[in-house]
Parts: structure tokens; sequence; C-alpha cells
């Protein structure tokens, strides 16, 4: 019997084809029960995303609400001890720990859809200057002499409008937000606003906080004024206390030196017994200070208000009795006491000039 050869590789052909298409059908289904699993991954995948996602956003409000909660209740609790306080020095530090317990002085930017760094400054300047109206009975004379418990509260609050958290530094790094002083929002928001009412701003986005500073100007004002006029006063009363460090009565003092010869009294700082970061942190420190708040008033076109009798106080200084050559050439912390001093002297003439 005579095969045909063609036949032969015909045949031969067709055996193998359907072979192949054997492992191709099994490789086809192999792929597609690969397909179906991926897919099944990727639902699973999502679920695990969404429910992470729910997670999330369940502990951002959950750490937004305990922020601003134990913020508040520091706040408040500084607030009811400092009201309760008849000692400046411990409303002073009472305000200063009121201040670095703003809810935006903590804020990071972990959670900020659920409390942007504005929106928490809105209510920080909100509560500054509404907590701030209680007291001020007469906006028209700004003075920093006055005795009351009142105006003691008020003094300390202005006094303390640069305290920050020094956490607030911490969580804003390597983010584009600023660490903000309280005063930093009120003289900001002040210019602002301004700004804003002139048509100024062009294509400047005010932050939402100045209309907050603009809604209570006066107030704003007032305890910037305020707090030029106190630090004058405070910064006196440390610089005239005795050697032991006891302060003058303040309103007893000034009077005292105010009325004679209409205000033409030198009086000598008791600084030989001081030390010289006590010269630099509590004196030099409160008259910079001082000059800082009024020179940002002056620079809106707002009227300072200056205490006349605190100015012409610091005017009347007399450090000529000190011999700063021979203290810094002299040994144990006098160069150092020439320097505090020297910088004390710079700061006053600034101020009064």
């Amino acid at each position: 019997m005579k095969f045909n050869s063609s036949f032969l590789v015909l045949s031969a052909g067709t055996i193998l084809t359907l072979s192949s298409c054997g492992k191709v059908n099994d490789m086809h289904d192999a792929t597609m029960d690969m397909q179906k699993s991926t897919h099944s991954l990727g639902d699973k995948t999502d679920h695990l995303s969404n429910k992470t996602d729910q997670i999330q956003s369940a502990t951002c409000k959950m750490y937004t609400s305990l922020r601003q909660g134990n913020a508040k209740q520091s706040r408040d609790n500084d607030m009811t001890a400092m009201r309760a306080s008849k000692n400046i020095n411990e409303k002073l530090e009472l305000s200063a720990k009121y201040m670095q317990g703003f809810e935006y002085q903590l804020w990071t930017d972990s959670c900020a859809d659920n409390a942007p760094r504005d929106v928490v400054i809105d209510q920080a300047v909100t509560e500054l200057l509404t907590t701030l109206e209680p007291y001020v009975k007469n906006r028209s004379k700004v003075t920093a002499t006055k005795q009351s418990d009142d105006y003691q509260t008020l003094y300390a609050l202005a006094a303390t409008l640069h305290r920050v958290n020094e956490l607030q530094a911490v969580y804003l790094k390597d983010t584009d937000e600023k660490p903000l002083r309280p005063l930093d929002i009120l003289l900001q928001g002040l210019k602002y606003n301004q700004m804003s009412n002139r048509g100024e701003l062009g294509d400047v986005i005010a932050p939402s906080w100045a209309t907050i500073v603009g809604k209570y100007e006066k107030d704003a004002e007032f305890v910037l004024r305020l707090r030029a006029n106190f630090m004058m006063a405070y910064g006196y009363a440390v610089a005239d206390s005795d050697s032991y460090g006891d302060a003058p009565g303040t309103l007893e003092k000034i009077l005292r030196i105010g009325t004679t010869k209409l205000f033409s009294s030198k009086w000598k700082p008791n600084l030989e017994a001081r030390d010289p970061t006590e010269i630099r942190e509590r004196i030099t420190v409160a008259l910079t200070l001082a000059q800082e708040t009024r020179a940002g008033l002056v620079a809106l076109g707002i009227d300072p208000m200056i205490d006349e009798t605190v100015q012409k106080i610091w005017k009347n200084a007399d450090f000529s009795a000190f011999d700063l050559k021979a203290m810094a050439a002299g040994k144990g912390d006098d160069p150092a006491r020439a320097k505090a001093i020297q910088d004390l002297i710079s700061a006053r003439d600034a101020l009064v000039q």
C-alpha cells in the first residue's frame, strides 16, 4: 500500500496542531483564573484601602476633638486662675500659659482637612478679643498705672501676646506654614483688613482671620496700645526695685516720680546687684517689646496713645553713674553686666526718642 506523502505531512501537522491547541486552552484557562484572582485581590485591596481611609478619618476626627478639647480646658483653667490671682507676676505666668494653649499653637498638617489652620486661628483670635471686652471700660484713654484686678488681668493678657508654644515650630517644620505669635496675628490682621478695605490686596488672598481682627478692630487696637504702655511700666518696676528684687508699688512710685518737678526728677536704675541675665530678659526685653508694638501701630497709621507719665520716667532714667568702660574691663560678671546695661540704654533711647 502506498501512502500519500502529503497526507502524512498533513496528518502529522494536524496532530501537532491539535496538541498545541490543547496546551493553549489550558494556558488560557490558567490566565483567566489568574485574572479572576487579580480582580479579586484588587477588590480586596480597594476594600482594605476604604477601610484604612475610614480609620484615618475617624482617627483624625478623634485627634482633632481631643486637641481642641484639651487646649480649651487648659485655657479655661488658666483664665479662671488668672482672674482669681492678686499678684501681677502670677497673672503674667498664667496668661503666658493661656496664650500657649490656643489650638493653633498645637496644629499639625496631618489632619488638616478636619481643622485647617486658618480656622483654628479664627477661633483663637475671636476668643482672645472677646475675652478682653468685659474688662475694658474706656478705650479712649490707655494708661499703664491702674491697679484694679480687671486692669491687671488686661495687663497680663496684653503683655504676653508674644508668647508661643515651642511645639508650634516643631509641628510646622517641613510645611509652608510659619509660626505666629498672637501679637503677629493682631498686627497682620489689622494690616490685611486695612488693605482689603482700601482695595489694595490685588491678587493676594487675605487669611480669613484678618476679617475677625477687623470685626473687633477697636479691641485689637486697645490691647496693643495697652501692651506698649504696660511693658514700659513693667520694665521700670523691675529696674527700680531694691537690691533684694522687691519691686516698688508701681502706682505709688510712678505718681511720686511723676509729680515731682513736672517729671524732671532723675532716677538711677538699680542695676549694680542685678544679674546681667535679669537686666536683659526682664528689663531690656520689656522695653524692646514695647517699642516693637508701638512701631507696629505707627506703621499702620494707628495712634499708639503713649502713656506720657511712664515715657517721661524712662526719659529721666540716669545711667551716668555706671562706668561701663571700667566694668567691661573688670572681672567676674562685670563685663556681661556692662554689655547688658549698654543694651538697656539703647533700648531706652529707641523708646523715648
